[in-house]
């Protein structure tokens, strides 16, 4: 009998556990990836990658658009030459520099009147970096020397690359996929977090690529792309 007893007040435990558990609010499902940042995410780990990417230009600095900057959430093989931003907007990634980086080095030094629109899959990167006045004889012991294509002269200043100032990436995708510029779809990392700030149609990025003659690229000054071009084959020829 005493045992019965307590079987009844554990059945009854056990009952309203069940209904309980019937009546409780069910977990919210898993949020849904965030569209292109998986694919930008691992752009950004492996660009640097002879077998992934190639550098558009070798070995040399150049200074970016100052209309580029990394947007806020919610709002809007070997190194390259290093090259100067052509923007002059400081709130923005002008006044940096940066490194240029595609998939397919080839079709990027091809842009130019008549080529043909961007194959979906090709994508460009630009390494940006805060500038650092550099004077040779007043470098420090310890710093390693520095390549002289890593370094850029603007006026009578020579200016290295300090800290990292973010990613650009641009990646083509179909023409017809959703949230894309034409197929382009335009992201950022973060260089403190390492995560994407913004990916898809980026306005702050759109106001400028809109107006580039090459289906959002604006490529490189011919004397650029001949001067490439001449390295590529001089160091096929090489032993």
């Amino acid at each position: 009998m005493h045992l019965s007893r307590w079987s009844l007040v554990l059945a009854g435990i056990c009952g309203f556990a069940a209904l309980a558990s019937l009546n409780a609010t069910p977990l919210s499902p898993a949020a849904p990836e965030k569209p292109f940042h998986a694919k930008l995410l691992e752009i950004a780990k492996h660009y640097k990658s002879d077998k992934f990417a190639s550098p558009v230009d070798q070995h040399v600095a150049h200074w970016a658009p100052l209309l580029c900057r990394l947007p806020e959430a919610g709002k809007d093989y070997l190194p390259g030459k290093v090259r100067e931003s052509a923007s002059d907007d400081l709130d923005t990634h002008g006044q940096k520099l940066y490194f240029l980086y595609a998939k397919d080095q080839a079709a990027y030094l091809d842009l130019g009147e008549g080529a043909k629109p961007v194959p979906a899959g090709q994508f460009v990167v630009k390494e940006s970096w805060h500038p650092v006045e550099w004077t040779p004889m007043k470098a420090p012991e310890k710093e390693a020397p520095l390549a002289p294509e890593s370094v850029i002269r603007k006026d009578r200043t020579w200016y290295k690359p300090g800290k990292s100032a973010g990613l650009y990436i641009m990646l083509k995708t179909e023409a017809n996929t959703p949230n894309t510029d034409e197929g382009w779809v335009y992201g950022t990392i973060s260089p403190l977090t390492g995560k994407v700030t913004a990916a898809g149609r980026v306005e702050s990025c759109m106001e400028c690529h809109v107006k580039a003659k090459h289906d959002r690229l604006f490529g490189l000054p011919k004397e650029d792309v001949q001067r490439i071009k001449t390295f590529i084959e001089k160091t096929k020829k090489a032993p």
